[in-house]
Formats: structure tokens, C-alpha cells, sequence
């Protein structure tokens, strides 16, 4: 079996390269980044520092590197791959699905249609499959598109581990490549959308009710690392690990679980038991010292993450619903609301909305809240508890 990863970042190189080096699967790299592609052909290794209780490390030979413009390699090496990994970030997603479908196009009647290729989209992103798959076949000719949609099947994938670059400025000297990562080697993919036989893949899981574990995901880890993100910012910490321990933020991220919880049981019924296992493993993943993970990394985008069927509205909204005030997923809307970056085009265009057309038109045309309802009420009011809090910080 041999594979393709598109995107040699901290996630590509680090936890799905080390999936495809524990199960013997030959891959190799196509990476945008003129400077990273011209190190690791230079390197040739890195390492891979797996943080359990006691450090391991992996040595990882980087194969074979191709930058996009190679085409020629490109499409050879997707001919021959089995599987194509992406981690690119969400955004990108598009973008790649052109240049995705660019090479398709040129291959895809190479390939035997009794050998499928499955594309494994490892991103941060609610709508996945539906931007990599509208990004090929907007390149696809008809003829092409028809084989495409036979043998091709387009996954997204969970994982529920941190991996970072060098932590300290040493270790950016000495391990220019490294990665550290947590001790979790698991992918999640959607069983009903692969194509062909499943595989016995160390590290990969196959599930049915995808969709509920992309839920619960992104309404229990994604959701609790903005909270945690958008208040630490305010408080002036620089790692997740350092706001999550913070005693402050510490209650309320827990409050937010309670909230997450009762939502996604009645709204979305999932079982009581999976869900405090996945509030479990979100706490333990945060508050890890080890994991050099910074709050603006996590805080980035904000008018993405205050969208409203995004990680902090749509719980918020479900627990509405269900009976419940959700003042601490609340407190994360109001942090996130103010959240300011002036290195993130984002959070400049939010504040510029904020400034011009005032908090009610943010909460009504980023958020999708109706004006007047409980839950911008309840935001509101948490609005003015920041701005309390931080005025008893300055004096």
C-alpha cells in the first residue's frame, strides 16, 4: 500500500506519517511551501517526539518530497498511491481540490477500476468533503467525473491528539523538522463513504455513525479550546495549556462541558457515557503542558468560529433548546466577540464590523442570532461581565 500526503505540516509529517511508518505504507510529500520542501530534501530525517509519560522519540525519514508545481511527479505518485491524506487547513481545501482534480484529469483513465483511490481529508473543518469534492469536479471533464465518482472516495478524518512544531527556540536550532506530539495515534474515518475494502490500518478506525462523532467533536473539543482560547487571549496567555490551568477559565470550560452535555443528549442523543469521555479526554488534551499550542493558533478566524452552526453558537443554540442558559459557552461568545489580532485578517474585519455597525449587527449578521432573542440577551450580559472583569484588572 502506498500513499500521498498533501501538506508536510505538523499534522502530515507528525501523526499521518507516522500512521503510514507503523504499518510499512511507502509515502511521500507534496508540499506548497517552497522553504519547507527544500529543508527536508536537505534533512532527509526528523524526529518525533511522542509525549506520554515518559518522552519517545521516533526517527522519521521524510522520502520523497514533491513541491506542486512538479506536476509530472505529482501525478505519478497519485497514480501509484492507494491513499491521498490532506492536511492543509480547511480554508485551503478548494484550492486543492482543483489542483487535485487538475491531476485526476490527466491519470484517473490510467487507473484499473478495480483499484480505488481513497482521499482521507485530514482538516479542522465542518465542510470537508463537500469543498474537496466540489473543487475536483469543478476541473473534471463530464467523462472524467463519472469514473471519478466510481473510484474515488472522499473521507474526512478525527483525530483527537495535539502535535506541535519545536516548542523552544533551542529546539527550533536543533530540530528545525521536529514534532511533538501527544500519545494518541487515532484517525477516524466514515465507514460508508470508502471505496473498496476496508483495510487493516494500525491507528485508523472505521466508524459508522460518523456524523455524531464529527458532532461531538467539534461541539466538545473545538468548542472548549475557543472558550479557552478567546478568554486566555484576554487574560495575556500565550499557550492553551497555560489559560486551561487558570482557575478562572478553568471553571468556566467546565461549566461549558455541563452545557455541551446536556445539549448534545437531548438534542442529538448521544450517549451520556461517550459524551463525558470525550469531555474527559478534551480536558486532559488542553491542559497539557507538554503541547506548546498557542492560544492565538486556536483563537485564529474568529468570524469562521462564531458562524452559527459553528462550535460556540450551535451548542449554545442547542442548549437554548433544551432548557438551559449556557452562560459559560456565553462567556466564550463575548471573549470571542472581542477577540483582537491585528496579524489575523479576521479578527481586523470583525472588529471593524464591531466598531462600525455595533456588537447587536455582529451577533445578528456573523452569529445568525434574531435581535432580541434569549441567547443574545444572555451574550450580552456576558458582554458587560468582561468588561467589568477586565476594568477590576486595571485598577
Amino acid at each position: 500500500m502506498k500513499a500521498v500526503i498533501i501538506g508536510a505540516g505538523k499534522i502530515g509529517r507528525g501523526l499521518i506519517a507516522g500512521i503510514c511508518q507503523m504499518n510499512g505504507i511507502g509515502y511521500s510529500f507534496i508540499e506548497n511551501d517552497g522553504m519547507l520542501t527544500a529543508q527536508m530534501q536537505k534533512e532527509r530525517q526528523y524526529l518525533l517526539h511522542v509525549l506520554e509519560r515518559r518522552e519517545r522519540v521516533i526517527s522519521m525519514k521524510t522520502a520523497e518530497i514533491w513541491s506542486l508545481e512538479d506536476t509530472e511527479a505529482a501525478e505519478r505518485a497519485i497514480l501509484d498511491a492507494d491513499l491521498i491524506f490532506t492536511a492543509v487547513g480547511g480554508k485551503h481545501l478548494g484550492e486543492v481540490g482543483e489542483y487535485l482534480g487538475e491531476r485526476l484529469e490527466h491519470i484517473l483513465t490510467e487507473r484499473s477500476c478495480s483499484r480505488p483511490l481513497n482521499i482521507i481529508v485530514h482538516e479542522n473543518w465542518k465542510y470537508t468533503e463537500r469543498d474537496l469534492h466540489e473543487g475536483i469536479r469543478k476541473i473534471l471533464s463530464p467523462e472524467k467525473r463519472e469514473l471519478f465518482e466510481e473510484i474515488v472516495g472522499i473521507n474526512m478524518a478525527l483525530s483527537m491528539g495535539l502535535s506541535v512544531e519545536p516548542p523552544d527556540e533551542e529546539s527550533k536550532k536543533t530540530e528545525p523538522l521536529g514534532i511533538w506530539m501527544q500519545d494518541r495515534w487515532n484517525i477516524f474515518v466514515n465507514k460508508a463513504l470508502w471505496k473498496g475494502d476496508l483495510p487493516k490500518i494500525k491507528g485508523v478506525g472505521f466508524v459508522d455513525h460518523f456524523l455524531q462523532l464529527q458532532n461531538q467533536a467539534l461541539y466538545t473539543n473545538n468548542a472548549s479550546s475557543a472558550v479557552i482560547s478567546y478568554l486566555g487571549r484576554r487574560k495575556g496567555y500565550q499557550y492553551v495549556a497555560e489559560a486551561a490551568r487558570d482557575p478562572e477559565i478553568e471553571r468556566i470550560v467546565d461549566e461549558a462541558y455541563q452545557e455541551i452535555e446536556t445539549a448534545l443528549i437531548r438534542q442529538l442523543h448521544v450517549f451520556p457515557k461517550d459524551q463525558r469521555e470525550f469531555a474527559r479526554q478534551a480536558r486532559e488534551k488542553y491542559r497539557d503542558e507538554r503541547i506548546h499550542d498557542t492560544v492565538v493558533r486556536h483563537a485564529r478566524d474568529p468570524i469562521r468560529k462564531l458562524g452559527p452552526e459553528e462550535r460556540l453558537l450551535a451548542p449554545a443554540r442547542m442548549a437554548m433548546a433544551s432548557g438551559i442558559r449556557p452562560t459559560a459557552l456565553a462567556a466564550g461568545i463575548a471573549a470571542a466577540l472581542y477577540y483582537e489580532d491585528e496579524n489575523d485578517p479576521s479578527a481586523c474585519e470583525l472588529k471593524h464590523l464591531r466598531e462600525e455597525k455595533g456588537i447587536s449587527a455582529v451577533l445578528q449578521e456573523i452569529c445568525g442570532l434574531e435581535e432580541g432573542c434569549e441567547l443574545e440577551k444572555l451574550i450580552l450580559e456576558q458582554v458587560q461581565n468582561l468588561f467589568c472583569q477586565d476594568k477590576k484588572m486595571t485598577e
